[in-house]
């Protein structure tokens, strides 16, 4: 983060009204990302994307079960090529979210699974690079998940929360696929929860015919000092339509987090957002976007107006789509 966007970030935080700052978005290139399969039919997801110095670090899921999770490092005009792995030293499965901030790549597991023996799947890491940009140095790790779960009690819904705690992640328990830096807090990211979203009505049909997974508030959760002995959680739950995140990037330009929202269960139908600082959310409408089979991952370039949106293609719902990714350009105006 260069001292300029800094400051453009505390400038807008410091305006008051951020939506009077509105982007208007144009899609100047559709392509399709290097697909990647070790074995068998099932294909890699890519679900996180951060550029740093002119080049794209790629996180993907590591396919059926994670066996194959990985970091590809790319410069962005070979984006449609092969990249390169980043060798790590920590064993972390289930990529799901990937920022950067201050010098630091923070990376975020999915936090679905919940016995013991599952840990590199409940982490949250860091690390830097050398001077090279090709080796990880200083890695570390935490796991995040029981001080997520725990957090969820601040709600006042004892049931809802004993329905989220019983459950696996994408049926309505707690599953993470967002990471973002927070403007103004050296110390502190925000993790977008694909589920639980927060509401009386939301549950697993299981536990009774009056609960879906497509009612509720979707939930951010903003931890302050995650690698230090005593972290805090802040939980606020915004309006995504009855979506959950499936990434999360603040936009310094903006003054505004933009979000992915995506169905809790596996399902089509997925969205784009402008979510300010105070929670408001306001639904970005892109016809191209449509055509993003499963997007899970923003890409802002940094330096110029311009963001990419990732789609994945490894499920059932996303056999040979016509492009996986879309580069947009950004202009801003001011609202009346």
């Amino acid at each position: 983060m260069t001292q300029t966007r800094l400051l453009l970030a505390l400038l807008i935080l410091l305006c008051g009204d951020l939506w009077s700052v509105v982007p208007t978005f144009r899609v100047i290139e559709k392509g399709r990302t290097h697909s990647y399969s070790k074995s068998g039919p099932r294909r890699q997801d890519l679900s996180g994307a951060v550029c740093v110095d002119g080049r794209a670090y790629l996180a993907y899921d590591g396919g059926a079960n994670s066996e194959h999770p990985e970091i590809r490092v790319t410069s962005l005009d070979r984006i449609t090529q092969e990249a390169t792995v980043l060798n790590r030293v920590v064993g972390q499965k289930d990529l799901e979210g990937i920022t950067f901030h201050d010098g630091q790549f923070f990376v975020l597991s999915g936090l679905s699974q919940a016995d013991e023996d599952t840990e590199s799947y409940r982490l949250l890491t860091a690390f830097t690079l050398d001077p090279t940009g090709r080796f990880v140095r200083h890695e570390r790790s935490v796991v995040i998940r029981d001080l997520l779960l725990e957090s969820l009690k601040e709600f006042p819904d004892d049931r809802w929360y004993s329905r989220v705690a019983a459950t696996f992640g994408v049926k309505g328990g707690l599953s993470a696929e967002g990471l973002s830096w927070v403007p103004s807090q050296a110390e502190a990211l925000v993790i977008g929860l694909r589920s639980p979203l927060y509401g009386p009505a939301f549950g697993d049909p299981t536990f009774g015919k009056c609960f879906t997974l497509d009612r509720g508030k979707a939930l951010l959760a903003f931890v302050a000092k995650p690698f230090s002995e005593r972290p805090k959680v802040r939980l606020q739950p915004i309006d995504l339509g009855g979506q959950g995140v499936r990434d999360i990037q603040y936009i310094p330009e903006f003054g505004a987090y933009l979000v992915i929202g995506g169905p809790v269960d596996k399902a089509p139908d997925f969205s784009l957002w402008l979510c300010r600082v105070t929670g408001e959310t306001e639904r970005i409408h892109l016809p191209e976007f449509k055509g993003l089979c499963r997007p899970e991952a923003i890409m802002q370039v940094p330096g110029k107006n311009e963001i990419y949106l990732f789609s994945e293609e490894g499920g059932p719902y996303c056999e040979s789509p016509e492009y996986t990714y879309l580069r947009l350009s950004f202009s801003l105006s001011d609202q009346p």
